[in-house]
C-alpha cells in the first residue's frame, strides 16, 4: 500500500492507495502551532504502507512530521521534490527547483490522467490559498503557468485593508453571478466573478492557441464550485496531487528494479 500525504499551506490531504485503488482518505486543516496535534488526531494508519509526502509549508512543518514518523517507528517514507523531468513531464522553469512541488505533482497526475486523450494538452488549475494555472502540451512539455490570489485570500485582503467590510461569510454564494445589493454579497460575488471570469478568459485564450483539444482539470479546496462556474468544460479531481505522488512513487520503484537487473 502507498500512503500519500499532501501538505498544503492550510490543509493536509492524505490518500491511501492499494495499487491504483483508493482504500482510505481524509483531509484536515492546521496551523504551524497545531500541526502535530492535528496530524495525531487524524489517526492516519502508518502501519504497512510506504509513505510519499509533498510539502509546501516549509521546513518547520517537515521537521514536525519527520519527528512524528520517527517516534512512530515509521522508516519507509520519502519527501518528493520538483525535478527537471519526471513521469513524462518536462519542467519549463530555468531553475526547476523554484516550481512548487504541488504544482509539479498536479501536472504529472494531469498528464498521466486516464481521461486525457493521447496527444491532448492538459491545463491544471489548483484553487487553494493561491490559484495556480499550468499548461502541459501533448508531448509532456510544461509551457509555463500563472499564480493569482485564491478566493479566500482575495476576500481576506479586502477585510484587512478596509474599515467597513467585516464579518463576511467565508463560503462563496455561487448561486448568483449578478450584481449584489449588500456589501457582504458584493465582496463575495465580486471575488467569485473575478476569479472565475479570469480563469475562463485564460482558458479560452490558451485553448485557441492549441492545435489539439485541451483537457482541463481543477483541484484544490474551492475546485468544486469553480469547476461548475467555468465557461469551458472541465473535470474536478480532488486527489490530483496525491495521484501525482503515487505516480512518482511507482516510477521510483521501476527505476530501482531496473538498477538491480
Amino acid at each position: 500500500m502507498t500512503l500519500t500525504i499532501d501538505i498544503g499551506n492550510t490543509r493536509v490531504k492524505w490518500v491511501l492507495f492499494q495499487d491504483e485503488a483508493v482504500i482510505d482518505n481524509g483531509v484536515f486543516g492546521y496551523t504551524l502551532d497545531t500541526f502535530k496535534d492535528c496530524f495525531i488526531r487524524a489517526a492516519i494508519s502508518l502501519e504497512g504502507a510506504e509513505l510519499v509526502i509533498s510539502n509546501v509549508a516549509g521546513n518547520k512543518i517537515e521537521e514536525s512530521l519527520t519527528g512524528i514518523l520517527e517516534t512512530s517507528g515509521c522508516k519507509n517514507y520519502m519527501y518528493v521534490q520538483t525535478q527537471i523531468e519526471q513521469c513524462g513531464v518536462t519542467n519549463a522553469y530555468s531553475d526547476f527547483s523554484r516550481l512548487g512541488v504541488d504544482r509539479w505533482l498536479a501536472m504529472i497526475a494531469g498528464f498521466n490522467h486516464e481521461k486525457r486523450a493521447e496527444g491532448e494538452s492538459v491545463c491544471i488549475i489548483d484553487c487553494g490559498t493561491a490559484m495556480t494555472l499550468d499548461i502541459v502540451d501533448g508531448g509532456g512539455h510544461h509551457l509555463g503557468g500563472l499564480i493569482t490570489p485564491g478566493y479566500r485570500l482575495m476576500r481576506s485582503v479586502l477585510i484587512q485593508k478596509t474599515n467597513n467590510i467585516k464579518g463576511i461569510d467565508t463560503n462563496p454564494d455561487v448561486a448568483s453571478m449578478g450584481l449584489a445589493k449588500t456589501t457582504d454579497d458584493a465582496v463575495r460575488q465580486g471575488c467569485v466573478q473575478l476569479l472565475v471570469g479570469g480563469l475562463s478568459d485564460m482558458l479560452s485564450r490558451y485553448s485557441e492557441n492549441k492545435k489539439n483539444e485541451m483537457c482541463c482539470i481543477v483541484t484544490g479546496g474551492d475546485a468544486d464550485w469553480v469547476t461548475n462556474l467555468l465557461r469551458v468544460e472541465a473535470m474536478h479531481e480532488p486527489m490530483l496531487v496525491n495521484l501525482g505522488l503515487c505516480h512518482v512513487f511507482r516510477a521510483s520503484l521501476k527505476a530501482e528494479t531496473k538498477g538491480c537487473t
